[in-house]
């Protein structure tokens, strides 16, 4: 997290009421950090420039109900409140524990976090695979228990099952805003459900099926759970690096977006993009003819929205469209702030 900065582009961003005097807000139950910095910052990737910790706090990074926020021209400055409650069974007092606001509703993208995954061909390749159940069974849910081949002894506790879903590409062209590269970033794997290892027995695992959003056959991919998802504790920000990266694919297998909506974008860990990032999002506006010379004449592209980066990975990235002002498709460009 960076240090408040108050540097003339940081204090772009602050609307005139907040130039002229500052601003205390009471964080209540509900609020999130996106809708804080959109609030009170005309962009809200400033928020982390203008964050000021305060090193005796304890957990200054994280920002609780009942917490007050001090936002002015050159830093947004926090007040720790503890609710306290009194507990008439013992003569003290005891903090309330509170959870800290999210960066955004979780529920929107936990789905990803915890279910979605993009395999790289290489990697699908090797990935274990269900044989059958133990019981000779070829249709499998929740509680089968099942042989596995091709698994690693790792210090995963869960594993994801899926089967192979889209690819993962590039088809942009015939979009006259963008260039298809023809590019296979990887194949999206669809969510069976969720096991446990029970043994290995040589290179054979077994497992036991803890969840099952559909029926689950051999032949289906496994993948061990290395870090279970939790909630996002990021400040949405700019990138460090100049990033032009475009949409090149919608989840809901549908061709335009909108706010809420999940999207893929062509840029990754590679291109420096981490989870936070906010870019901007514009669409092509075309070519018209000047009316006077006749030449053709390109139309400045149109900015339609905000989105924020949450899951990378090395060439791509999943990404929520924060706000819209019109529909996103396909082939349209993201791009640094």
């Amino acid at each position: 997290m960076l240090i408040a900065a108050t540097s003339y582009f940081a204090l772009v961003g602050l609307s005139q009421a907040q130039t002229d005097e500052a601003t205390r807000h009471t964080v209540v139950k509900g609020d999130t950090l996106w809708d804080l910095s959109t609030r009170y910052l005309e962009n809200p990737w400033l928020w982390p420039e203008l964050w000021e910790q305060n090193t005796y706090i304890e957990n200054p990074d994280l920002i609780f109900p009942d917490d007050v926020l001090i936002i002015s021209s050159g830093s947004i400055r926090l007040i720790r409140n503890k609710r306290l409650t009194v507990n008439k069974l013992e003569p003290q007092i005891r903090a309330t524990p509170e959870h800290a606001i999210t960066t955004i509703d979780p529920s929107v993208i936990m789905p990803f976090l915890s279910q979605s995954i993009i395999v790289e061909p290489a990697v699908l390749e090797k990935a274990a695979y269900v044989l059958q159940g133990v019981d000779g069974k070829i249709i499998l849910g929740k509680n089968s228990l099942i042989y596995a081949k091709g698994l690693e002894p790792s210090e995963a506790t869960e594993y994801l099952l899926f089967n192979e879903g889209r690819v993962i590409a590039d088809n942009t062209a015939g979009n006259s805003y963008s260039t298809s590269t023809g590019t296979i970033y990887g194949t999206e794997g669809v969510h069976l459900g969720m096991a446990r290892l029970v043994e290995f027995e040589g290179d054979i695992a077994k497992l036991e099926i803890v969840r099952a959003n559909q029926d689950i056959h051999p032949g289906d991919r496994i993948m061990p759970i290395e870090n279970p998802a939790e909630l996002p504790r990021y400040f949405p920000r700019r990138p460090k690096t100049q990033i032009d990266s475009k949409i090149i694919s919608i989840p809901k297998g549908i061709h335009e977006a909108g706010r809420r909506d999940v999207v893929i974008i062509s840029s990754g860990k590679t291109d420096g993009l981490e989870d936070g990032h906010v870019l901007e999002v514009f669409s092509y506006k075309g070519e018209i003819r000047d009316p006077v010379s006749g030449g053709k004449i390109k139309l400045p592209d149109d900015k339609i929205a905000n989105l924020m980066v949450f899951k990378t990975y090395d060439q791509v990235s999943y990404a929520l469209l924060m706000e819209t002002s019109s529909a996103v498709k396909i082939g349209d460009r993201a791009s640094s702030p």
